[in-house]
């Protein structure tokens, strides 16, 4: 499965770059990190949406990413601490199923 690594404040260009060089199959795990501040993660996130295949959000930092125009599946985690990451890998792999209630409100669409 290809890695695509690209940085938080990732240009428009660039997202347009990788969504295009992006395997238009299969499952797309993408990692973001307060995507809803910046526009090539929004860019990157609606133009995968475009694409055949799935793409699950895994948002690190805050639950907003997944109210982002194009995102349809998301995971939040909330950090990158240990314990967050071990949480992720048991919920990626089925062995835990998600819950919890997000403590803010948010729009239908950020």
């Amino acid at each position: 499965c290809p890695i695509i690594d690209f940085s938080a404040n990732l240009t428009v260009e660039e997202a347009d770059r990788l969504a295009a060089n992006t395997p238009g199959k299969g499952v797309r795990l993408v990692f973001t990190e307060n995507a809803h501040l910046h526009e090539g993660q929004r860019e990157l996130l609606l133009k995968l949406s475009q694409r055949t295949g799935r793409t699950l959000v895994i948002a690190l930092r805050n639950p907003y990413d997944a109210f982002l125009k194009g995102v349809k599946n998301c995971v939040i985690s909330y950090g990158y601490e240990a314990v967050s990451q071990r949480s992720l890998k048991k919920v990626l792999c089925g062995t835990i199923k998600t819950q919890g209630k997000l403590p803010v409100r948010i729009p239908q669409e950020v």
